[in-house]
């Protein structure tokens, strides 16, 4: 068994951005007469950067634990899921900057009972990637094209399922399907070009 966490020196900057974001505008809410539009808007920032705060602190506290059976991630239900029921799996990439050569990536593997989610800023994330790319060859997995793109670009490619002609057409096409790197700065072997 392997247990990978998110380090918190990657989540450093995901804290940064939610205490400095609510600081502010929390700040800027002192300033403003509580009656107006304004001082709505700004409670509601206000909220929602202490949210992305307090999801910051949860994705510290998870540990996503691998077997050659099954994957868990901690807290969250007891039973793990095991690699034989996983019956989707989306891997996007998404990306904040205009260059789009910094993002991270989003693996989501799924069943009937439920899913677990993790991004490649978790340590040991290209080991998940190898077990999901195993997963989706065994359980014979309709991917989308971006997904089946994606674990290529990273090195994982993924065999084809009979009938895998069609892609998903109703897969979240809100991820980028062009990765630079698996991880900006880090756990990377290499860089990929955009298009």
């Amino acid at each position: 068994m392997s247990t990978h966490r998110y380090a918190p020196r990657d989540l450093i900057p995901d804290y940064a951005r939610g205490l400095t974001g609510a600081a502010v505008s929390g700040g800027a809410l002192t300033l403003v007469p509580s009656t107006s539009v304004t001082a709505l808007v700004l409670a509601a920032l206000t909220a929602l950067f202490m949210l992305f705060t307090i999801r910051t602190a949860l994705r510290q506290r998870t540990r996503v634990e691998v077997t050659d059976r099954s994957i868990s991630s901690r807290p969250g239900p007891k039973d793990p899921l095991t690699w034989n029921e996983i019956d989707g799996i989306r891997l996007r990439y998404y990306s904040t900057r205009r260059a789009r050569d910094r993002g991270w990536m989003t693996l989501k593997l799924m069943s009937r009972r439920r899913s677990i989610v993790v991004d490649s800023n978790l340590e040991g994330f290209e080991a998940i990637l190898a077990r999901a790319a195993e997963a989706a060859s065994r359980n014979r997995l309709d991917l989308s094209d971006t997904t089946r793109a994606n674990f290529a670009a990273l090195g994982f490619p993924v065999e084809d399922a009979p009938g895998d002609a069609v892609s998903d057409l109703g897969a979240d096409t809100r991820g980028d399907d062009s990765p630079r790197s698996l991880r900006p700065g880090a756990g990377a072997k290499e860089r990929f070009d955009g298009r």
